[in-house]
């Protein structure tokens, strides 16, 4: 594990100073999804009228590990609906990229002992405790499952971590999932729900109620509470700051049909390529990804920690190594 951190950190710095192309592939492996979360757009939309088959996307996870990426994240909707996702994870697995996935941990436990033996780690999605997580993801029973599913990875020697959004639809919860974390050895991280126009609205915390929030958690971890959050994004969500985007030199975010726009972006939502169409090479040495880094190294509207914390590490300089390898080590678990 250490040798591949290592590895991790040296990619990292390697794009810093000289390539500035990302290295983590993140991928929407299908865009079904058994819950109608309150915070989320995904089941919302349209569904895709072709998701990529499954030889599609593990050529693509050869591409990607032929031109140097060392993780592979994949989530969905919910990925675990895939037919094929085992598969298609040990293939990431094989071809040497940290493996990660992200599920709401419904279909966890009947597929536990195939993913502990494919993955690096299990993120697994959690907004509330009991009923009232269920409540926000609209899928009664959710929450229990989510348990047993967590027990089962456990004893198969996998690492699990928690994600937690923050949101108005349940006040307090971040005391109550940090609670259920510490009580099973679990690390958890923090994002502020991320607000979609005309559908989560009333979700939005208020500023004010949001630097409370992240506060008490920076508090909780400076005493040793197991939070995955670097210091330097929970004093972003308290005191915002300017910061540039480094979305474009960290990942590539491709969609279930093989169609990669940029994460969450609120300057542009363009296509910058399909790789089903382009190898991965190509898109990133286009004039539209081009055009992409150049937009997003100028902003600094998002506050979700895929794209915030990676910046802050991103351009803080060669000082913060030092803490990306702390943060590198925590994600490691």
């Amino acid at each position: 594990m250490l040798l591949r951190n290592l590895k991790i950190a040296g990619t990292y710095v390697y794009s810093h100073m000289v390539t500035h192309r990302p290295f983590i592939l993140t991928h929407a492996v299908t865009g079904r999804c058994n819950c109608t979360c309150a915070i989320c757009d995904t089941w919302r939309r349209p569904a895709s009228l072709h998701e990529m088959d499954t030889m599609e996307i593990l050529r693509m996870l050869d591409q990607a590990a032929d031109a140097g990426f060392v993780a592979y994240v994949a989530f969905g909707g919910e990925p675990l609906m895939h037919e094929e996702i085992t598969k298609i994870l040990s293939h990431a697995h094989s071809r040497g990229l940290y493996t990660i996935l992200i599920t709401n941990g419904y279909l966890l436990e009947e597929k536990s002992a195939d993913l502990a033996a494919c993955t690096d780690l299990t993120i697994v999605s959690l907004d509330d405790i009991g009923t009232a997580h269920d409540t926000q993801r609209g899928l009664d029973g959710l929450f229990l499952r989510v348990c047993a599913g967590i027990a089962a990875m456990k004893k198969h020697k996998a690492r699990v971590a928690l994600n937690g959004v923050i949101s108005r639809f349940s006040p307090g919860a971040e005391e109550r999932l940090l609670s259920f974390a510490k009580e099973h050895g679990l690390k958890i991280a923090f994002d502020p729900m991320e607000p979609f126009p005309g559908i989560n609205d009333d979700g939005v915390m208020a500023d004010a109620d949001r630097r409370q929030v992240f506060s008490t958690l920076l508090d909780e971890k400076e005493q040793g509470a197991p939070i995955l959050n670097s210091d330097s994004f929970l004093r972003h969500q308290i005191a915002s700051r300017p910061y540039s985007c480094a979305q474009p030199r960290i990942f590539l975010r491709v969609a279930e049909d093989g169609i990669i726009r940029p994460f969450w972006c609120r300057k542009t939502d363009q296509v910058l390529g399909d790789v089903t169409k382009q190898s991965i090479p190509e898109i990133l040495d286009s004039p539209a990804w081009n055009a992409f880094d150049t937009t997003a190294h100028d902003c600094h509207q998002c506050m979700n920690s895929s794209t915030v914390e990676s910046s802050l590490f991103y351009y803080a300089g060669f000082w913060a190594y030092r803490r990306y390898l702390k943060f590198a080590a925590d994600y490691a678990l």
